[in-house]
């Protein structure tokens, strides 16, 4: 009775467009890689790159809909900082934990900053990795955490060799392993990546893309050791920015490739039942839009998220030349999704977006790289969405 209950009220919303509430000019001194959570005071937290200050910048929502916010920069006196971002809420704190890659005369390092309130204004910084020999490549990192201690762990691509994995033996990650190689078959992989906790947490499934093969790929990890590794392809690609995201049943993934003008594509991924570790079945992929562009036009980077709140479905966001688009699934395979622009400007305007659900307010937000079209002047900004009632 219950589950009738949920597709009662849940089906009527599914397809109905996003209403916007809200566009944010976060910063106009940069905005490439935003990533923003929902705060331990239900608002909302956003980090990006500052282009202006060659820092990290970070920002506090002081209402649902940051008609007020706090700013102030991180590593000012670095440029290079924030090459690539990955922040989320730290679980034993509660508060803001975020990853960045440091290049500093073309010698990169994994920095970790840990917040201990929720503006962030006394954090605890820390390099816990340097990567003197990296390929003066992308730094691309995300960070997680071991679901039985809450530590962190970090996936990083450290060029040409491959994918690697830090495991933190402290929460502000002061006490980091070695770098722990994880996927070391063909150079230049490990790229985009993105850690997930499939089954009963005992695997690590880090989802990823190889400039070497042209594929989207995964390494299937038991989390113990980290020693046993099984390796799969999603789907063959050439341009990769993967982005993914758990279901209950497997994964959500997309991608973009550049093979024809730019297409842009969801996978459903699912686990093989009893495997250890986890193994996926053949991933479900479809095509969801086309004509994105081609070569440069398409450094951007898709997210996916989850809004269990008003559909069981994922949605992604994604830039199309000069918008902000965002698809919403209808279904598990997301054959057909419903698609709209929410925000539109010069050429590059959509870029790095990130998406945030949150059930408490009933609000998404994307925050995205308003390019404004010269390639030099770019901009944070933030969209706030939001579903139509229906009763």
């Amino acid at each position: 009775m219950r589950a009738i209950l949920f597709v009662v009220l849940c089906s009527p919303l599914l397809g109905a467009p996003l209403q916007p509430v809200a566009d944010v000019l976060v910063d106009v001194y940069g905005g490439r890689h935003p990533s923003l959570v929902i705060g331990k005071d239900k608002l909302p937290f956003i980090v990006y790159l500052s282009d202006g200050f060659g820092s990290v910048g970070v920002g506090h929502c002081e209402d649902a809909l940051c008609k007020r916010f706090s700013r102030w920069y991180l590593d000012r006196s670095m440029p290079g900082a924030g090459n690539q971002i990955s922040l989320k809420v730290n679980p034993v704190t509660g508060y803001p934990q975020f990853a960045y890659s440091l290049n500093v005369s073309c010698v990169y390092s994994i920095v970790v900053v840990t917040c201990y309130d929720v503006e962030c204004l006394s954090p605890d910084t820390v390099t816990a990795q340097v990567l003197p020999n990296h390929n003066p490549n992308n730094l691309y990192l995300d960070l997680s955490y071991d679901p039985a201690t809450g530590r962190p762990l970090i996936s990083f691509n450290n060029d040409p060799s491959g994918l690697y994995l830090l495991r933190c033996f402290s929460l502000n990650c002061s006490h980091p392993s070695p770098p722990l190689p994880i996927d070391t078959r063909s150079p230049y992989t490990g790229w985009y990546s993105h850690i997930s906790f499939l089954g009963d947490n005992t695997t690590l499934l880090v989802t990823y893309y190889s400039n070497t093969t042209f594929e989207v790929l995964y390494a299937s990890v038991e989390l113990l050791t980290l020693t046993e590794v099984t390796y799969g392809v999603i789907a063959p690609a050439h341009g990769g920015w993967v982005s993914a995201a758990e279901l209950p049943t497997g994964l959500s993934l997309t991608y973009v490739d550049l093979s024809s003008n730019g297409t842009y594509h969801y996978c459903e991924c699912k686990a093989v039942p009893g495997s250890f570790p986890t193994v996926l079945e053949p991933c479900q992929c479809t095509q969801i839009d086309e004509n994105l562009g081609s070569g440069y036009d398409l450094w951007v980077y898709p997210d996916v998220a989850l809004q269990s709140s008003f559909s069981p479905y994922p949605c992604s966001s994604y830039f199309h030349y000069d918008e902000l688009k965002i698809a919403q699934c209808e279904s598990d395979a997301c054959v057909s999704p419903e698609i709209q622009t929410v925000s539109q400007g010069k050429f590059g305007y959509g870029r790095d977006s990130k998406m945030v659900w949150d059930s408490h307010l009933g609000m998404l937000y994307v925050p995205f790289l308003d390019y404004n079209g010269d390639g030099v002047d770019k901009k944070c900004r933030l969209t706030i969405l939001q579903k139509p009632n229906v009763i």
